[in-house]
C-alpha cells in the first residue's frame, strides 16, 4: 500500500467534513473531537503551570506526531516513551527531550539508543536504572564517547510491582554509583499507577506513602550532593497526578529538584477507565460521568464513605484539578 494512502480509508476518500456513516467509510472508524483535544491539551498545560510542575506526557498514548507537537507547543517539557524504538520515533518527530520510562537492558534496544545519540547530537535523553546489572547493561551498549549524554534516573518500585527498587537504601547506593559517571545522575523516577485497592482511601494512602519515599530519596541525593544539574523527580500517570501535585513539590522545596508529571491519557480522555480513575471532572461539571475521585465538591461526587480525596490522608486544600472532556465518536469529521 502506498505510504500516502491513509490507513483505514478507501482509495481516494477525503475524510475532511465527511459523514462517516454515508456508506463510503469502512467501520469501525475512530474519530477525535478537535475542540475537545484543544481543550484538554490547553487545560493540562495550564494546570501544570499553575502548580509549578513540568509535564512530559506519555507519547505512547497517541504516537501521533501532530498531537505530540500540539503538546510541545503548549509547553510540554519533554515527551515520555516506553521503549527505545518509541524514543527513536519521537526524536524523528522533532521532539528535543525524550524520557524513556523504562529500563533499557537488551542489546537490540541499547544499540537503537546508541544510534539515536549518534544521529541526534542535540537530543536530551533520560533513562531509568533500578539495579547495578541494569546500569551495566545500558552503559555496555552505548559507545564510551556517548555515555556522558545519558541522564539516568533511579527508579523506585513497590512490592509486587513491576520494576523499580523496593529497598530505599539500595536505591541511594545505586544513585551513588551512577553519580561516579560516566552518565549523569538526573534524579528519581517512579510509577504509582499500578497501585489499586478496592477501597479508594486505602489506595490513596498507599500512593501518598510512595510519594514520600520518592521525596525522601530525592532529599538524600540532594543532601549528598550526588545529582547533576537540574535534577527531576518524575512520577504521576493519568490516575493520581493530583496527589503528586499536592505532595511532591512542597516536599522538595529548597532543593534543585523539579517535579515532572508523565500523564498522557488526558489528551484523549476516554469515557471508560479514566472516567473512573482520573482526578479530573468533565467540563460542565454535570453529574453524569463525574470522576469518582474528583475534588470539586459538587453534590454529584462520591462522598467520604466512597473515598473522596477530601476524606483521604493528606489534609489542606487540594490543588484545583483540570476538567477534561471525554472523546466520543462523532458522525462528522471536522474539516
Amino acid at each position: 500500500m502506498p505510504a500516502e494512502h491513509p490507513k483505514g480509508l478507501p482509495p481516494g476518500a477525503d475524510p475532511r467534513g465527511a459523514n462517516i456513516f454515508d456508506g463510503t467509510f469502512p467501520l469501525p472508524t475512530a474519530v477525535l473531537d478537535d475542540a475537545a483535544l484543544r481543550h484538554n491539551i490547553a487545560t493540562m498545560a495550564r494546570y501544570c503551570a499553575d502548580n509549578s510542575v513540568l509535564l512530559a506526557p506519555h507519547g505512547k498514548t497517541t504516537m501521533c506526531p501532530p498531537l505530540i507537537q500540539r503538546q510541545l507547543d503548549h509547553g510540554a517539557w519533554a515527551v515520555t516513551a516506553a521503549t527505545a524504538w518509541q524514543a527513536g520515533m519521537m526524536a524523528s518527530f522533532g521532539v528535543p527531550r525524550v524520557l524513556i520510562a523504562n529500563e533499557v537492558v537488551d542489546a537490540g534496544s541499547t544499540a537503537l539508543l546508541d544510534r539515536l545519540l549518534a544521529d541526534r547530537p542535540d537530543l536530551e535523553l533520560y533513562c531509568y536504572a533500578d539495579s547495578a546489572a541494569a546500569l551495566d547493561a545500558l552503559l555496555g551498549g552505548i559507545a564510551p564517547s556517548r555515555r556522558a549524554r545519558l541522564r539516568l534516573l533511579v527508579e523506585l518500585g513497590i512490592a509486587g510491582g513491576r520494576t523499580g527498587l523496593r529497598d530505599d537504601r539500595e536505591a541511594l547506593d545505586l544513585a551513588r554509583r551512577i553519580a561516579t559517571g560516566p552518565a549523569t545522575l538526573a534524579g528519581v523516577a517512579a510509577f504509582e499507577g499500578i497501585i489499586d485497592e478496592p477501597v479508594l482511601a486505602t489506595g490513596l494512602a498507599r500512593v501518598d506513602a510512595f510519594l514520600r519515599r520518592v521525596a525522601d530519596l530525592c532529599l538524600a541525593i540532594d543532601a549528598a550532593g550526588l545529582a547533576g544539574a537540574d535534577p527531576i523527580a518524575t512520577i504521576g500517570g493519568s490516575a493520581y497526578f493530583d496527589r503528586v501535585v499536592r505532595l511532591l513539590p512542597d516536599a522538595l522545596a529548597g532543593t534543585a529538584f523539579r517535579t515532572v508529571l508523565r500523564s498522557g491519557c488526558y489528551v484523549t480522555h476516554d469515557a471508560g477507565s479514566y472516567q473512573l480513575l482520573s482526578p479530573s471532572v468533565p467540563a460542565g461539571g454535570s453529574g453524569h460521568g463525574c470522576a469518582r475521585r474528583c475534588t470539586c465538591g459538587r453534590p454529584c461526587c462520591p462522598g467520604p464513605s466512597q473515598g473522596s480525596p477530601s476524606a483521604a490522608s493528606a489534609g489542606g486544600t487540594p490543588p484545583r484539578t483540570p476538567a477534561f472532556r471525554c472523546h466520543s465518536s462523532s458522525a462528522r469529521v471536522p474539516a
